[in-house]
């Protein structure tokens, strides 16, 4: 390394800055103690339930699990100024590929998502009794300024143009630093300093984040838990009580984290003594769906299962009439 760096006429500006920072740090010291940030365990750091809530809180879509891990690996480097592939285990970068994916992952940041990420990072410090140091740190780059080291001033990298490359032009993080002529770990400390804001969401995608909302809005989880597990109510029928489509019913789903039991124990959510009555009255299988808000297959197996009285839905009652007529004696 020292060759290559000489080679290049780089190791006398470097050992320079080197010695400057060394001054630095003996004269003012560092406000991190990383020494101790060291020895932190980062195994509980962003878990999953508290990633959902805050990409909930500022409508941002979570993602699936590579976006939480490398949400998770970002703030492991940030708090410990360690690599992310010293991360724990669970979301440490371990194959080339996942670590080529996390160094794009500045791209998905915006200003209010990097924002809730700094609080729950304070928070977390404060959970490990470290309630005296920022979240992270960064020496003056004055310190350097009139030595000639390689790379480029931050100070001359223009963040507006770095977001019309990463928003407008949908260039990756490696595309927009060969584009500006500046280094990729450049844009990537740029882009967790000043984050490009959200693009202008497409019309199909605003929509369905709206849905989503007025769906959260008109069923929180106790009223949702009511009608999806208790009651057993189809998503159809739930989604036509909260006035949404069933996609958002979906997402609520999953949100939630709601599971209920297969077809072969449904029939304990209703009164088939009730169920008896009404298909003695004549009541089809179909009126009864639509009145309980079970699914007529519900309906149909429960009438199969448990015997009970009147047509079968699909039969018309003239054929069985003709049907009855023709039957030898």
């Amino acid at each position: 390394m020292t060759f290559r760096l000489t080679k290049r006429g780089h190791f006398h500006g470097i050992s320079l800055g080197l010695l400057a920072l060394a001054n630095y740090l003996d004269q003012e010291g560092s406000p991190i103690d990383y020494t101790r940030r060291r020895t932190v365990d980062y195994r509980d750091l962003l878990p999953l339930d508290t990633w959902t809530q805050l990409c909930r809180d500022i409508d941002f879509e979570a993602g699936g699990v590579r976006r939480h891990q490398f949400a998770r690996a970002l703030l492991f480097e940030r708090l410990s100024g360690l690599p992310a592939t010293l991360a724990p285990a669970a979301y440490a970068p371990s194959t080339t590929e996942l670590r080529t994916m996390l160094r794009t992952f500045e791209t998905d940041l915006t200003p209010a998502l990097m924002s809730q990420l700094e609080e729950h990072a304070a928070e977390f410090l404060i959970r490990q009794g470290i309630r005296d140091e920022p979240v992270s740190w960064q020496p003056p780059t004055d310190i350097v300024r009139d030595l000639k080291v390689p790379g480029c001033d931050l100070r001359d990298i223009d963040p507006d143009m770095l977001h019309r490359l990463i928003r407008d032009e949908r260039l990756t993080t490696a595309q927009a630093a060969r584009r500006l002529g500046v280094s990729h770990d450049a844009v990537r400390f740029v882009l967790q300093e000043q984050p490009a804001p959200p693009a202008e969401a497409k019309s199909a995608k605003w929509e369905r984040g709206a849905t989503v909302r007025r769906a959260r809005a008109a069923l929180p989880r106790d009223k949702f838990a009511r009608f999806y597990l208790d009651e057993y109510r189809t998503l159809k029928w739930i989604a036509e009580h909260a006035g949404v489509n069933e996609e958002a019913i979906k997402v609520l789903v999953r949100e939630y984290g709601m599971k209920r039991d297969g077809k072969a124990t449904r029939w304990r959510q209703i009164d088939l003594d009730w169920l008896r009555d009404q298909r003695v009255a004549g009541r089809t299988c179909r009126e009864l769906a639509e009145e309980t808000g079970f699914s007529l297959g519900m309906i149909s197996y429960l009438s199969r299962r448990h015997d009970l009285p009147g047509r079968r839905p699909g039969r018309n009652p003239s054929t069985l009439g003709k049907a009855a007529n023709n039957t030898p004696l």
